[in-house]
């Protein structure tokens, strides 16, 4: 995937108007629209920037992939004029990193737990 639509992903992930975004960005709708459409070479000082205005890290725009799911669910109660967003952003392969990254974050603090007790066991000896 081209990193002009990994920027529109995040953009309407976002539910970000390209005006609004190239406004930030000093650009014209038009020239801002090019960078989406992957017609404008893009440096990591443009990336930054974009980032910036999307309010988000440039990894997380380089780590889109076809296998992220973006959903926008927008719905207006008019009694309140309050907009409630569900957004779900979700990666297979990113699900079974933290959980992998999870069970040994788990090991670690049991392995830790021991330290500590053996730690105590010992300045107990140490006071006797």
């Amino acid at each position: 995937m081209k990193i002009g639509a990994k920027i529109q992903k995040m953009r309407q992930f976002k539910g970000i108007k390209q005006e609004s975004i190239a406004h930030n960005l000093g650009l014209s709708q038009a020239a801002y629209s090019k960078i989406e459409r992957s017609e404008t070479e893009m440096d990591a000082d443009k990336l930054n920037q974009i980032a910036k205005a999307l309010g988000c890290e440039p990894s997380e725009i380089l780590n889109i992939d076809e296998n992220h799911l973006i959903v926008n669910t927008f719905n207006n109660h008019s009694e309140s004029n309050t907009n409630f967003i569900q957004n779900q952003y979700q990666s297979d392969k990113n699900l079974i990193y933290y959980e992998d990254l999870l069970e040994y974050y788990k090991k670690e603090i049991n392995l830790l737990k021991e330290e500590i007790n053996l730690l105590k066991e010992e300045i107990n000896r140490l006071k006797s």
